[in-house]
């Protein structure tokens, strides 16, 4: 496993508390889900662009969240590792990122509330688009 991966996983983590903060990207002030990757990444010294996206049924922005990852990530196939960065299509909520920690828990900004650890149970397997691991 790389050290960079580690690194992502554990920043993603720090900030852990953090409120829910549509369009945030302050750690330990407010990040939404797209907030924690980019700025776990910056924190990392890397360069990871931010697009300008709006949180409405008008607007895809799960393709331009997932199009600024390849500027740090690459797609891969599944099995998923310490570190890797998930797109996540959810019925109610239609485009999510979370880090994956390893041993089945994932870490998100979780929308109402805060940056949380969760289970990577079925139901969300199942929603996975797609995985990116750092280059």
């Amino acid at each position: 496993m790389s050290s960079n991966a580690t690194r992502l996983a554990e920043i993603a983590l720090s900030y852990e508390g953090t409120p829910f903060w549509k369009h945030g990207r302050q750690p330990g002030k407010g990040l939404d889900c797209a907030g924690l990757v980019i700025c776990a990444v910056r924190e990392m010294g890397l360069e990871c662009p931010d697009p300008d996206y709006r949180l409405d049924e008008f607007h895809n922005h799960f393709d331009l969240m997932v199009h600024s990852l390849a500027a740090v990530f690459e797609k891969v196939e599944k099995p998923i590792k310490r570190g890797d960065v998930l797109a996540i299509r959810f019925s109610r909520m239609p485009n999510h990122m979370a880090v994956y920690l390893g041993d089945g828990r994932m870490v998100h900004a979780v929308a109402g509330r805060d940056v949380r650890q969760t289970a990577l149970d079925h139901s969300v397997l199942s929603r996975i688009e797609s995985v990116w691991r750092l280059k």
